[in-house]
């Protein structure tokens, strides 16, 4: 999803750029998800194998995007070299009212890893708190409204919580959904449908007297946010007819394979897109240059995976194959 938004804004088509925009938040919830019933034996063991695995990568893929950007004589603020080594990089995603810092050519949208990391710690906080007190439904639900009516209140100051917030929503989404918590089909469609007024009604406002922080921060974060629940509980209404497809080999296997590649094509892909080699009007041929860009995107994400994973068992003292 998040590819195809790059390629809808590169192109210049707003409506698939914003529409696609939502697997951030998507990808935000679903994590949540996966955590929530996860026991994490070892807290800094844990936070050590996930710093490997996120950060090396992107180490590794900005260190290469500072040599082509010296090679290509391009001017870098290395204020945000640091920023990205202390995986900061994402600081004007969450406090847009902070000036911006030109990012590293072919790096913008590694400003996600700031995120995920600060949802990391959210996590680890709410499962050591579990570990002392039992957190009952009703004080969830009462601290998410609270969390939800601060998340507005300072989406107006240019702060921006609400990717904590979907992140939230899916930990213990996960946790209560068996309690009374399914949604019909109707309601699903209905969630969907809402988010999708309300951001249209608000564009159309904010294109006739101008973009303000309520529309940003506040109104587009929950209407994404709203989208990718109604998402998400649409995937799981279908996922009896979907999971019928999964004892395909034929099918799993490609699948498994691109799951293992896909944080490595997330890294990778945007200088094709945008810098410094986009291919994106590289000919006259639409299907082609999109084509070109697939096909460098997963090479460069294979390589990059194997070059990480051996800089990876390097760092833990681990030599062999």
């Amino acid at each position: 999803m998040i590819v195809v938004c790059h390629l809808g804004t590169a192109l210049d088509s707003s409506v698939v750029g914003q529409a696609f925009q939502v697997g951030v938040q998507l990808f935000l919830f679903i994590s949540g998800y996966l955590y929530s019933n996860v026991k994490i034996e070892n807290m800094k063991k844990w936070a050590n194998k996930r710093f490997l695995r996120i950060c090396i990568p992107c180490y590794i893929f900005i260190s290469y995007a500072l040599l082509i950007s010296f090679i290509l004589n391009k001017t870098t603020d290395y204020r945000m070299l640091i920023l990205a080594m202390l995986n900061l990089q994402g600081y004007h995603h969450v406090f847009a009212f902070l000036p911006y810092l030109e990012q590293i050519s072919g790096t913008a949208h590694l400003w996600f890893i700031t995120v995920i990391f600060i949802c990391y710690v959210v996590m680890t906080t709410i499962k050591s708190i579990e570990t002392k007190i039992a957190l009952t439904k009703n004080f969830v639900m009462v601290f998410l409204l609270l969390f939800l009516i601060i998340t507005f209140c300072l989406g107006i100051l240019g702060i921006r919580l609400d990717y904590i917030l979907i992140y939230m929503l899916g930990y213990f989404y996960a946790r209560y959904r068996d309690e009374k918590l399914s949604l019909s089909k109707v309601k699903v469609f209905l969630c969907i449908i809402v988010a999708l007024v309300l951001r249209v009604l608000m564009k159309q406002y904010c294109d006739v007297h101008g973009d303000n922080n309520l529309y940003l921060y506040v109104v587009i974060p929950f209407s994404y946010n709203l989208l990718a629940f109604g998402l998400f509980k649409l995937f799981e209404l279908l996922n009896v007819y979907i999971s019928s497809f999964w004892n395909i080999s034929l099918l799993r296997t490609p699948v498994l394979y691109l799951d293992a590649l896909s944080f490595y094509v997330y890294i990778v892909h945007y200088q094709f897109i945008d810098s410094p080699f986009s291919l994106i009007h590289l000919t006259n041929n639409l299907v082609l240059n999109i084509s070109l860009i697939i096909a460098l995107t997963i090479t460069s994400a294979i390589v990059l995976k194997y070059i990480s994973e051996k800089a990876i068992k390097l760092i833990n003292g681990d030599c062999t194959d």
